[in-house]
């Protein structure tokens, strides 16, 4: 026959149960910090379950000097190989883009869509961030901010361009 407990009972033994909570680490935040801000894969994935951005949020400059660095790379060996300044200079942005996967490029994008769009409430200008394509005036400005950065370090010495995009990560 089976006993019966009563609820406070129950109650009390869930309280008196320990729970484990994992910490994230500083590593641990360096890896959350570079799933979330490049496409640089970790090896053997996280290792946490319930990662938090949000703590892990003193990596930024960190990743974001990686990235600089990343593009300072390709410029000067594109500069080694003999390729023109603006191409170096070009294809040094377009490795920053695809290193991070386009994060802050998607999210101007999105941005200058739903400045541009007219609508009546807070919700559909939010559904423009949800929408997954992005309009013309998106695209415009895109082409228009990657045209302005590349042309402003176009117009800097190499050295002084290096010192661009590394800043400009």
């Amino acid at each position: 026959m089976a006993k019966k407990t009563s609820k406070r009972k129950v109650a009390e033994v869930v309280e008196e149960q320990p729970t484990l909570e994992v910490k994230q680490d500083w590593m641990d935040d360096l890896q959350i910090c570079l799933t979330f801000l490049t496409r640089i894969p970790i090896p053997g994935g996280l290792v946490i379950s319930n990662p938090s951005v949000a703590q892990a949020t003193r990596f930024f400059p960190i990743i974001g000097s990686l990235i600089g660095l990343v593009g300072v790379i390709v410029a000067t060996i594109a500069d080694i190989l003999g390729l023109p300044f603006e191409v170096c200079i070009l294809i040094a942005l377009l490795s920053m883009i695809l290193i991070t996967g386009a994060l802050h490029e998607d999210g101007f994008a999105r941005t200058a869509d739903a400045i541009s769009r007219r609508v009546e409430n807070k919700e559909q200008r939010l559904e423009i961030f949800r929408d997954s394509h992005v309009g013309v005036v998106g695209i415009l400005a895109l082409i228009f901010a990657v045209a302005v950065k590349w042309a402003t370090l176009a117009t800097f010495s190499l050295g002084w361009a290096l010192v661009g995009l590394f800043l400009m990560a």
